[in-house]
């Protein structure tokens, strides 16, 4: 095809040398000259064109057998965690980011606010002394996440609950002092004690429908915040907890979180970057879909003016450290990583809670610093409570849940992309 596009050119130039000679009249000069310049201009377009898919050509069939092999390997994969992964009671623990490979392979993360877990389609129904029959809600919680820094540090996360169709009650975080502010309807923010554990909940009509309900752990690192936020709602059982939320939490540095939900038949009405059929990821760090990006600004989604403050100085410094955080880790770098990691973590890891090791060494490769081992092993802690918490409550009630108009349908729910405690 090179040889084609050459003579091509060849026949123009020499066609466009033959005219000059031509003896033309002055007022054909300037249209003469027009057309030389469209018929060079289009002999060089053929030109790129032709070398543009000569280069095309090759990457497709890369991009295809690519494509290939992912989903060969991802569906064999799947089919023998399948096999080899028993049914276990407990919590579905689903790390609070998104594609792990994704993530590692990417070099472009993005930052900005994102759709983190959006639980909705289902409505609770119980019985209501007021009116004496039975009354039923529309459950409708959103968790945001903020990312920011090179490697797209979690700074910020925004819990609404918009059950029965207004704003009932709010919390927010950010890492600039890790301190939980709450926000009921229309009232102002206000910081959450520290010291006790609270119940965040606006009633109606004088009976609880809905809440966040807001206590702390004991680890070897020891908290000074509210670590749990449990998702709960009134149901014919009576309050229920759906899911909880985990999280460490070191001012100036970042958050960790993870959310599990109570029942596994309840992911399928989760969507955002948490939906069923998605990978874990760091539990630090994100490089997410734009699919889930969301547009309006912090203060428009219901957060306070000062941690939209602290957003926007936060995106500002990200560009002074994208460079050092992008980059990974030699093997002897790596292993010291490991070592740092293992010091914090313990040396002992079970399948549950191997990711752990796994996600705070590609952390501290990143840049996020030793302080990131200790947010992690802080999360690990609250992760075990949590799991012990389940495993001792083995009467837990479910919540009793039906379907409303805005059934999303099932989502297929496969053992490879969650972790069972």
């Amino acid at each position: 095809m090179s040889a084609l596009v050459a003579l091509s050119l060849f026949v123009v130039s020499t066609v466009a040398t033959v005219a000059e000679l031509e003896p033309l009249e002055p007022s054909c000069l300037l249209q003469k000259a027009k057309e030389q310049q469209e018929q060079k201009a289009t002999g060089l377009e053929q030109q790129l064109v032709a070398r543009e898919l000569h280069q095309v050509k090759p990457l497709e069939q890369q991009l295809e057998q690519l494509l290939l092999a992912t989903t060969s390997s991802a569906a064999q994969t799947a089919d023998a965690q399948a096999l080899s992964t028993p049914e276990l009671q407990g919590s579905l623990l689903v790390n609070a980011q998104t594609v792990v490979q994704a993530r590692k392979d990417s070099s472009s993360p993005r930052w900005g606010t994102f759709s983190l877990w959006h639980f909705s389609g289902v409505e609770t129904d119980f019985h209501s002394e007021e009116t004496g029959g039975t009354k039923k809600f529309p459950v409708d919680w959103q968790v945001y996440a903020h990312y920011s820094g090179g490697q797209s540090f979690t700074k910020s996360l925004l819990l609404i609950d918009k059950s029965g169709g207004s704003m009932r009650q709010m919390l927010e975080i950010t890492s600039q002092d890790c301190k939980w502010k709450a926000r009921k309807g229309n009232e102002e923010w206000t910081v959450v004690d520290s010291v006790h554990n609270e119940s965040i909940s606006v009633p109606d009509a004088g009976e609880y429908i809905t809440g966040f309900d807001l206590s702390r752990t004991t680890n070897p690192h020891g908290h000074r915040f509210p670590n749990r936020v449990r998702f709960n709602m009134h149901t014919k059982n009576g309050k229920s907890d759906i899911a909880v939320l985990s999280l460490s939490c070191r001012p100036s540095h970042n958050i960790n979180v993870q959310i599990s939900m109570k029942r596994k038949s309840d992911q399928q009405f989760v969507d955002g970057e948490l939906k069923a059929g998605r990978k874990l990821l760091s539990t630090l760090q994100t490089s997410t879909d734009s699919e889930f990006s969301v547009d309006s600004k912090w203060q428009e989604l219901g957060g306070s003016e000062q941690a939209a403050l602290y957003l926007q100085l936060a995106d500002e410094d990200r560009a002074s450290v994208a460079l050092l955080q992008t980059h990974g880790c030699g093997d002897a770098e790596k292993e010291l990583a490991k070592q740092t990691c293992s010091k914090h973590l313990g040396e002992e890891h079970g399948t549950e809670d191997a990711h752990f090791l796994e996600d705070c060494i590609y952390d501290l490769c990143h840049g996020a610093g030793e302080t990131q081992a200790e947010l992690v092993a802080e999360l690990l802690a609250t992760t075990r409570a949590e799991a012990s918490s389940t495993d001792s409550t083995a009467g837990f009630q479910s919540a009793e849940l039906s379907k409303n108009k805005m059934n999303k349908g099932a989502h297929i729910f496969s053992a490879v992309f969650f972790i069972l405690l």
